[in-house]
């Protein structure tokens, strides 16, 4: 998601770079002609020092919503002891998956000692339950964005962890939640369209596996039921928080405000959040069905 929006601003950099350094006031370059390999040279915009460039101001994207299940029948609480039990890990697969669960990986327990830290410390952010030996992490690729000649691959790592709601163990009030601890981004294409990302997300030249530091992602979403006259409804809770900085000379060449640009953004967040949960939730209710399939045979032959 924050890909969507940091390639917007690479194309508007990319068709205005031929004039826009031109026109800052304290810059060197300013009404000096440049060719076009000068402009297509990354080393070009380093060789900039233009003070404008070193501001920065900070871009806000948010996106919450709750989305349900249809109602779904049970005969049995126990089935929740399956569900939370040993079919937990595919279960986790199918709500982080969105319309697959191909592009999803459980990483094998032990955590690595960094990683556990890192999903405390995100943890903490979100008000998360602190990860415990029940928990779990998913790494996740998305297939790719294809924008202007970029492509681009984010795989995350998504810590799961099973939260107990009832002290009296009610398995009807177990939780599942899925804390954002990190990604890595793969970036392709033309040169200068890479470099250009990179400057934007905190990177260096080359492009470094960690998402920049002028970056900020935040994401809890929760997994849970409610249970009421034979029928169970699946309710999943998402939240998504993005800060990006931005140079300012950046966020004055874009055609709308900074407050449009944040609305702009949220809304695509949204978008993203809707398409990617409403794809998923279908495949939610048919592992259910089909685990309840799996419970009423059991039963039958016990």
């Amino acid at each position: 998601m924050t890909t969507i929006l940091l390639l917007v601003v690479i194309v508007i950099l990319y068709q205005l770079g031929t004039w826009s350094l031109a026109f800052v006031p304290s810059s060197p370059y300013r009404r000096t002609k440049h060719n076009l390999s000068q402009i297509r040279d990354p080393q070009y915009y380093l060789d900039c020092r233009v003070p404008s460039l070193l501001l920065h101001a900070t871009l806000h994207f948010h996106g919450s919503k709750t989305f349900h299940s249809k109602t779904l029948p049970i005969e049995s609480m126990d089935i929740f002891h399956i569900l939370y039990g040993p079919a937990l890990k595919d279960l986790a697969k199918i709500a982080i998956g969105g319309s697959g669960t191909d592009n999803v990986v459980i990483n094998p327990n032990p955590i690595n000692s960094s990683l556990m830290e890192d999903w405390i410390i995100s943890s903490k952010k979100v008000n998360a339950t602190m990860p415990d030996e029940q928990g779990f992490i998913c790494k996740v690729q998305t297939s790719g964005l294809n924008f202007s000649g970029l492509h681009v691959k984010t795989v995350a790592n998504i810590g799961a962890q099973i939260v107990h709601q009832s002290e009296q163990d009610d398995v009807t009030e177990t939780q599942l939640e899925f804390t954002y601890i990190d990604d890595e981004q793969i970036v392709q294409g033309p040169k200068i369209l890479v470099f250009i990302f990179n400057a934007l997300t905190g990177k260096d030249l080359e492009g470094s596996s960690s998402r920049g530091k002028g970056q900020r992602v935040q994401s809890l979403s929760r997994l849970y039921t409610t249970v009421s006259n034979n029928t169970v409804v699946f309710h999943i809770d998402t939240n998504l928080d993005i800060s990006i900085q931005f140079p300012t000379l950046l966020l004055k060449l874009l055609p709308v405000s900074k407050e449009k640009a944040e609305e702009q953004g949220s809304e695509v967040i949204m978008n993203t959040l809707t398409k990617d949960t409403e794809a998923m939730i279908p495949k939610l209710e048919e592992f259910y069905l089909q685990t309840r399939e799996k419970q009423k045979n059991w039963t039958v032959h016990s």
